[in-house]
């Protein structure tokens, strides 16, 4: 039987006895599915030092963000749909933060899809970013983007942005679409 998960906000500290403490968050039987949704706050936040991986989940309706990364965080086969607000992205990654993002999707966000900034890192491989109403991925202020493979559409925005000094990007094999 498919049972959402029942606790909305995940928060990872680092501990001082285990600095590289963290979560997973997998898929654990062949029709068990992980789900966080209508948070007001955050969905999944990784602070620094923390690490955690999200496979097979699903972020809904998330006020804040689906997902905020200041620590390590792997997302494969996930969908974000529906999460953050106009001025808050559905994926953050900032202040170092590190994120690996395959076979994915981030939809209908009311700001950006994905964005890094303040000198944190992000790949994205075989991502989906449909519907966003600002851009669909973002990379500012020394922020490092790796986006291949990739389809962004449907967005009112631009597709991908490039912004302040120091935003280090590679975009190669995506299809961006109206």
């Amino acid at each position: 039987k498919n049972r959402p998960m029942t606790s909305c906000n995940t928060w990872l500290e680092p501990r001082t006895s285990r600095p590289q403490a963290g979560l997973s968050l997998t898929r654990l039987g062949p029709r068990l599915e992980q789900e966080l949704r209508d948070c007001r706050g955050c969905g999944a936040v990784a602070l620094a030092g923390s690490k955690l991986r999200l496979s097979e989940c699903q972020l809904r309706a998330c006020g804040e963000g689906g997902v905020v990364v200041a620590g390590r965080v792997v997302a494969e086969r996930c969908s974000v749909d529906a999460c953050g607000g106009a001025s808050a992205a559905a994926v953050t990654v900032r202040g170092g933060g590190s994120l690996e993002m395959r076979a994915s999707s981030v939809e209908r966000a009311a700001g950006m899809g994905v964005q890094v900034a303040d000198g944190a890192a992000a790949q994205l491989r075989r991502l989906r970013v449909i519907g966003c109403a600002k851009a669909g991925v973002a990379a500012r202020g020394g922020g490092a983007l790796l986006l291949e493979e990739s389809e962004i559409s449907q967005g009112r925005g631009c597709g991908v942005l490039l912004a302040g000094r120091g935003a280090h990007t590679v975009v190669r094999g995506n299809t961006v679409r109206g």
